[in-house]
């Protein structure tokens, strides 16, 4: 397969369902691109925690989701400037959550095969920085068949880019 149409295919997979703006810029009228300074980090030390795991899932243990996520993140911090740490509290800037349907976020999840997932941009909403992946959708690791999601090149591809990245810095994705 020739990069052009691997490229192609991969922007016909599903998306995160949140839009590439913010709600600040939306309220404000505004539809742009680039990002106000209220969507970026103000720290470079992260703190994140897995809060809830993939349920009914034979496939990802929580042991192999905390370790996708730690090296997933250590993948960002080294070409980022940003270091992370994984906290057991509830205080942590990014939670991870595996969900269902409607969470209370206002983005509720529409079942297998549609949205798998979204994270929100920094800021000061109660969502903050948090990831949220669709526990009707079958993840796994290193196992991907018909209808699963591999669950670390998905973080890279599409999910935190636009959220981990909101830094001042000329980084590139992964």
């Amino acid at each position: 397969m020739t990069p052009e149409l691997a490229t192609l295919g991969l922007m016909k997979t599903p998306r995160c369902s949140l839009p590439d703006v913010s709600e600040a810029e939306v309220t404000m009228g505004r539809r742009k691109r680039s990002l106000t300074p209220q969507n970026k980090w103000n720290k470079r030390h992260l703190s994140w925690r897995v809060r809830t795991f993939p349920k009914d899932s034979a496939l990802l243990g929580r042991d192999t989701v905390r370790a996708l996520m730690y090296y997933a993140l250590k993948v960002w911090s080294d070409i980022a400037p940003l270091n992370f740490h994984e906290v057991a509290g509830n205080d942590a800037d990014i939670q991870i959550d595996f969900t269902k349907a409607d969470h209370d976020d206002g983005y509720p999840f529409d079942g297998p095969g549609g949205t798998v997932a979204h994270a929100f941009f920094p800021g000061e909403r109660f969502t903050a920085g948090d990831t949220h992946f669709d526990d009707d959708e079958a993840w796994t690791f290193r196992s991907a068949g018909e209808g699963q999601w591999e669950t670390l090149p998905f973080l890279f591809s599409d999910l935190w880019p636009k959220t981990l990245l909101q830094v001042n810095s000329p980084t590139k994705i992964p």
